[in-house]
């Protein structure tokens, strides 16, 4: 029967086509799988490279890089601070706004790693 051949041509061709779309979804897996774990890297990298755009003002960086349970209390010093225009009250700000963070990630980081 001359139509055999071509029955066994798509049978051929149709385990090829499992079989390379299997291969895809398994490359496609690892590669998730391997991006998967260093996400949050990736996106802080992001991140700094928009922050790096951001310009230092010394008068007004305490309101704009404040963290975000920080922004809520700063709400209220935003007058102030606009009020005033220096950048020693600045830095103070920056100071108390950063130092419990800081210090609250070294613990952290000395409670894992010890």
């Amino acid at each position: 029967n001359p139509n055999i051949g071509y029955v066994f041509l798509i049978i051929y061709l149709t385990i090829s086509a499992i079989l390379l779309l299997n291969f895809l979804i398994a490359i496609f897996s690892e590669t998730y799988n391997f991006l998967s774990n260093k996400k949050q890297g990736l996106y802080v990298q992001e991140v700094i490279k928009l922050r790096n755009h951001y310009d230092f003002h010394p008068l007004y960086s305490s309101i704009v890089y404040s963290p975000l349970p920080f922004n809520v209390v700063l709400f209220l010093i935003i007058p102030i601070t606009v009020m005033v225009k220096s950048a020693k009250f600045n830095s103070v700000i920056l100071h108390i706004e950063y130092v419990p963070i800081a210090v609250i990630t070294t613990l952290c980081f000395f409670v894992v790693t010890v």
